[in-house]
């Protein structure tokens, strides 16, 4: 049996959410390069994590016919969060400013499962 039908997706999400969440806000607190890669790491495997459950989420709820455009709407994401970005950088170029903003969203997807 495949752990998508003993888990579920949902799970999955709050788990690599959490990870994402608590490794993203230590990357904040380090001093060491080492530590600072090392979290990075764990953050971008996260990241990844939690965005293709949800993708594939969201695409098997949708009608075939919308897949294509809600496939292609999920990428808008990715450009508006670039801007987001240049925008809290140009605010406050601190790279941990930047680190506290980027983790905001977290933050909203964790508040989704309370």
């Amino acid at each position: 049996m495949r752990i998508r039908r003993r888990v579920g997706r949902r799970p999955v999400i709050f788990v690599a959410a959490v990870i994402l969440e608590g490794s993203g806000l230590a990357v904040q607190s380090v001093r060491s390069f080492y530590w600072f890669t090392a979290l990075r790491f764990v953050v971008s495997c996260s990241v990844t994590a939690v965005f293709f459950v949800a993708f594939v989420l969201v695409i098997e709820t949708v009608d075939t016919g919308m897949r294509g455009f809600c496939g292609m709407f999920v990428e808008y994401g990715f450009a508006a969060s670039m801007l987001v970005v240049l925008g809290i950088g140009r605010f406050r170029p601190s790279w941990r400013f930047v680190q506290l903003g980027v983790m905001l969203p977290t933050s909203l997807l964790l508040s989704c499962f309370v």
